[in-house]
């Protein structure tokens, strides 16, 4: 049993461990809510960007959302993109929550967050949305949650983690990137269609 006394468990923790089975009725519900916490097993500090798919300018993300994958996975971030399952770019989230709740998407932000704390301790996020939500989400003491929108400076650890002052300058790199590489294959299609006439 998960629960079962161990010798190398301390006995405060297989107190909490009953307790949380007496609290939630089942030992398989309570496996479920912190297996990782409730025997003591903890994972690597974290850092995850949360963005609220609803709140920050979809369009203009959405056209560089290639570039922040990448960005994210060379310096080791975790990215999370949210949406109400009924949304229009619902098919592009990472996460949907199916509720058609105003708070919804928050609230599993929100979730989110406290369960990874939980699960990596000294994990940091960075909440991105227009929404006040995420002002007052950073505001919790001790949880190691930063705001920004899309167009706002960085917190200085995002900043120095990513490379780059704001989230803005990255669509902004990304679009004229596409734009360069629409450029130069304009002339190379040309020339193929010519090629074609030819034959």
């Amino acid at each position: 049993s998960l629960f079962r006394s161990h010798p190398n468990r301390p006995a405060g923790k297989q107190i909490r461990a009953r307790r949380m089975v007496r609290r939630f009725g089942s030992l398989s519900t309570a496996r479920r809510l912190s297996v990782a916490h409730l025997s003591g097993r903890q994972q690597p500090a974290t850092a995850m960007i949360l963005i609220d798919l609803e709140n920050v300018g979809c369009r203009a993300l959405q056209s560089s959302m290639d570039s922040l994958r990448s960005l994210c996975a060379r310096t080791s971030v975790s990215l999370r993109t949210y949406t109400a399952s009924e949304h229009g770019m619902a098919a592009t989230a990472t996460n949907t929550v199916a509720s058609t709740a105003k708070s919804a998407v928050d609230v599993r932000i929100a979730f989110d967050i406290g369960r990874s704390s939980m699960q990596a301790p000294g994990s940091r996020f960075l909440v991105v949305t227009k929404d006040h939500f995420g002002r007052a989400l950073a505001d919790v003491p001790s949880a190691s949650t930063d705001h920004a929108t899309l167009d706002s400076p960085l917190p200085s650890h995002w900043r120095r983690l990513l490379g780059v002052p704001s989230l803005a300058q990255l669509v902004e790199e990304a679009q004229r990137t596409k734009a360069s590489q629409a450029q130069l294959a304009g002339p190379a299609m040309a020339n193929s269609s010519a090629g074609d006439r030819g034959d």
